[in-house]
């Protein structure tokens, strides 16, 4: 879409160049206002904030969509700083989706004015936003209701308060990223599970330090999972396999990689999983058998290893 995307910008500034600024009058101006809500869905905030500036057009037709945008994706965006972003999200009441991905320069003080601003916000990706602490996370939690899915993978500023504050206020969140935060063990992880029980999806990819405990605990409370990644959580065994077996009859993706603690008899309990569709498994002998590999593909299951 770059390429389509950047020529249809290249035409924008040649339209403009070509018409009054109060009163364009090219053909491309004649497009009505939902097909430019698509069109610049598409773009980054840094160029939606270029278009703003080409006229006086462009100008008024931001400042009238800014109350009704609903998602907002500012991911890698190496101008992002607190008093910007704040300053933007104020304008959009109505956001329930925005991007914060890998916005390196952002501190607490911006998701504190996200979850003031925007009450209705229902997904957020804060992951690689390495300098936002617990602060945030609270933020989040008590101020919008109607969180459903937040990332906080690779957030390395956080600590067992982030998920002391979830467990505090309990959000019926759907999706939950806390992958790479090595920091969280079984303690810190205890009072999540049966405080969202709603999930569906949990990335606990790179948690090293947590043993079966967690996945038994994760199993009983939260019945609903669909998605699970415990990829390099070393101390995972083939009781854990079994906790999941049990206690998520849903589960249809499931990645155990580099998990070489696990045996040939957690084929048999994958087996038991009657959705289950994806199994991912790098690294790990047990499941990379010809004969383990056969079982799993015959019960239609796709095996990565």
């Amino acid at each position: 879409h770059f390429f389509a995307l950047s020529f249809f910008l290249i035409r924008i500034r040649m339209s403009t160049a070509q018409c009054s600024s109060s009163q364009p009058t090219a053909y491309i101006f004649r497009l009505p206002i939902d097909c430019w809500t698509v069109l610049l869905g598409h773009l980054p905030a840094s160029q939606l904030m270029q278009l703003r500036r080409l006229c006086k057009y462009f100008f008024s037709t931001f400042e009238a969509q800014w109350p009704f945008l609903q998602s907002l994706n500012l991911q890698f965006s190496r101008k992002a700083r607190d008093k910007l972003v704040i300053a933007l999200l104020r304008r959009c009441p109505a956001l329930t989706e925005v991007s914060l991905r890998g916005c390196a320069d952002l501190t607490d003080a911006a998701i504190e004015g996200l979850a003031l601003a925007c009450p209705k916000i229902k997904h957020t990706d804060l992951s690689e936003c390495r300098r936002l602490t617990f602060k945030s996370v609270e933020a989040l939690v008590s101020s919008c209701k109607a969180l459903q899915s937040l990332d906080l993978g690779l957030c390395t500023g956080m600590d067992a308060r982030a998920i002391e504050a979830v467990a505090a206020h309990r959000p019926r969140l759907h999706t939950l990223n806390l992958a790479g935060l090595d920091c969280l063990g079984d303690q810190e992880l205890a009072p999540l599970f049966p405080s969202c029980e709603t999930l569906t999806s949990l990335d606990l990819h790179g948690l090293g330090g947590i043993t079966d405990a967690s996945v038994v605990l994760l199993a009983s409370h939260c019945t609903a999972l669909t998605v699970l990644s415990l990829g390099r959580c070393f101390m995972i065994t083939d009781d854990a396999v079994e906790a999941l077996a049990v206690g998520c009859p849903n589960l249809r993706s499931v990645n155990v990689g580099v998990c070489k603690r696990l045996t040939p008899s957690s084929v048999a309990m994958l087996l038991r999983c009657q959705n289950l569709k994806i199994v991912i498994a790098y690294n790990v002998r047990a499941l990379a058998s010809e004969e383990a590999l056969a079982a799993l593909r015959a019960k239609g299951i796709s095996v990565r290893v």
